[in-house]
Order: C-alpha cells, then structure tokens, then sequence
C-alpha cells in the first residue's frame, strides 16, 4: 500500500523548491522573498533524501531478496535526468554546446548547476545495491544506526578544499562546485528509513530534537553573523535541515487528510523526478526571454504559477495517456 502523506510530503518540497528556483533565477533582491528561498534551501535537499530513505525502504529493504535490477535501472534513470538537466543549463545559461561539453558531463567531469542533486540520488541508489545488508542491520540496531550517523557527520569536518577530483565530490564533498556529498547527507537518508520501518509518526521526543537542530541552526546563525556552510555542508547546516524536514513531515501527515489539498499534492509527488527536470528546463530556457533578477514579488510569483500550471498540465495529459493505453 502506498504511504499517502510521503507523496504529500513530496508534493510541498517539490512546490516550495521550484519557487525558490525561480527567485534564484528571476526574482529582484527582496527580503521576504530572500527568506524564504535560503529556508528552502535548508529543507528541500534533506526533505528529498529522507522521503527517498523512507521509499526506498519500503520498496526494496523491508523485503528479503534486494531487487538489485530494479534498483539499478531505477538509478540510472535519475542518471539520465541528470544529463538532461545538466546539458539544458550549459546550453540556455551558458550558451556552451559542443561534442567536448556533452563529453565532460556525461563522464562527470563537468558538474552544472542546479543539476548536482540528481548525483546524489543516482549514487546513494548504487551506495545502497553495495551495503543493503549493512543498511538493514543499521536500521535494525540501534547503536550501529547512531555509530553510522556519527561517521557520516565526521566527514563534515573534512578539508573540503584539498578535494579536486569531482567525481570523489559527489561523495565526500568539494569546494570546487556546489555539491551535495552522499556520505553527509546519508544520515537523511537512513533517518527516512528508519522512520519507515518503525511507522513514526508525531513524537514529542523527536519534535524536541527538530526544535533543538533549529534553534542550534539559528544560534550559530545569530553569533556567526552567517548561515553555516551549505556549499560545502556543515554539520549544523545538516542538523539544522534534519529539524525542518521533519515538522515538514507531520505537517504533511495532517495535511493527507484535507482531500482536495492533499490530492493535488500527492499528484505532484508521486512524480518528483518528472517535476525536477521539467522545472529545471523551464526555468533555464525562460533565462532566454527574461532578464535575470528583474522580476518584482508579483511578477515572480506569476511566473512561477505559469510554470507550475503548465508542467501540473503536462503531467495530466502523460497520466490520461497511460489510462487509455490500459483500456
């Protein structure tokens, strides 16, 4: 049976992180929209690999025999997508196409913006085939899941600066592009399956750990003058995105029960990857026809109604397809 409130958990990370794409990209400097865009920052990210934790467990980990085929072929859609994505933004934002770029990307040489998230879910998908057993034993016992976190969490303090491979990038992070590493962000991930094999719902004890990342989050915020490091992540920058991820997830939970909401949101988040690429694409070919950082809070909010209607009417028409296919 399909766990409703993830999708409806989905469906608010996948809304909130296109608008704050499209004031990246369009929006003029504004204080309400400035906040939001880095509070999504903090969440989307994590908010995705916890929900892909969760999925992930029910779909492959909670059964006895590892659908290692399924699991590949999976990945290696998210791996296309990457390409896609990552070509579509050397092409519209930096006007580069060429055989060699095309090259450099698919090889991983060449890591494009707003593109570098779909590495990771690609490689914790391969991480997970490799360590499915350990994984399940970690989810299982509970001081081997912390030991786990703990060493994930020790690869913050890392020198990101002496890592100049991208490729290794991806995995223990890097400060010569923006990058979200798997190792660090693993503990998300193995949260959401965590969450998934004990059925968490609403806890008092976990509400107060969310509270405490978040104030924690704030803190260093307030007396460094600075949000922690996202590019490369820190560890309070993780800690900080595990606190709203999870109010995020309870509010999804009671969000589920309003129907009309919860339907169009579970819509949209059923098929993340599909709203990933095709908001991405929009967004960089719209680069074409509007100047960046010109559009005022209502202008970008127009926009990003546009675009949200538009790929939400595109994702209508795939689904009634595959319906009369059936028929």
């Amino acid at each position: 049976m399909r766990i409703t409130y993830l999708d409806t958990t989905k469906g608010i990370l996948v809304l909130g992180m296109v608008l704050a794409h499209v004031i990246q990209f369009f929006a003029a400097d504004n204080a309400i929209m400035t906040l939001f865009s880095r509070w999504t920052n903090l969440v989307s990210f994590s908010g995705f690999f916890f929900c892909f934790g969760y999925a992930f467990y029910l779909a492959y980990l909670k059964k006895e025999n590892i659908a290692t085929e399924r699991m590949t072929k999976n990945s290696f859609k998210i791996l296309i997508a990457f390409y896609i994505s990552a070509i579509s933004f050397r092409l519209f934002i930096n006007d580069s196409f060429s055989f060699l770029v095309i090259i450099d990307i698919v090889l991983l040489f060449d890591i494009p913006g707003y593109s570098e998230f779909l590495l990771s879910f690609f490689l914790v998908i391969r991480f997970a085939v490799i360590f499915s057993e350990y994984i399940k034993k970690a989810i299982l016992n509970k001081s081997l899941f912390l030991l786990s976190i703990f060493f994930c969490f020790a690869f913050t303090f890392i020198d990101y600066s002496s890592i100049n491979s991208p490729q290794l990038g991806l995995l223990i992070g890097t400060t010569k592009y923006p990058a979200f590493p798997v190792i660090q962000y693993l503990p998300l991930f193995l949260s959401g399956a965590f969450f998934a094999h004990k059925q968490i719902g609403f806890s008092w004890t976990y509400m107060a750990l969310a509270v405490f990342a978040i104030i924690e989050f704030m803190a260093i915020t307030l007396i460094e003058g600075k949000q922690p490091s996202r590019f490369p992540p820190s560890i309070s920058w993780i800690l900080g995105s595990f606190g709203l991820v999870y109010i995020y997830y309870i509010l999804s939970i009671l969000v589920d029960k309003i129907s009309h909401v919860s339907e169009l949101l579970r819509t949209i988040g059923s098929n993340v990857l599909y709203w990933l690429l095709a908001s991405n694409i929009l967004i960089f070919s719209l680069t074409l026809r509007i100047e960046r950082k010109s559009l005022t809070l209502h202008e970008t909010i127009i926009a990003y109604l546009i675009i949200v209607c538009v790929i939400y009417y595109l994702n209508t028409i795939t689904v009634s397809k595959k319906v009369l296919q059936r028929t």
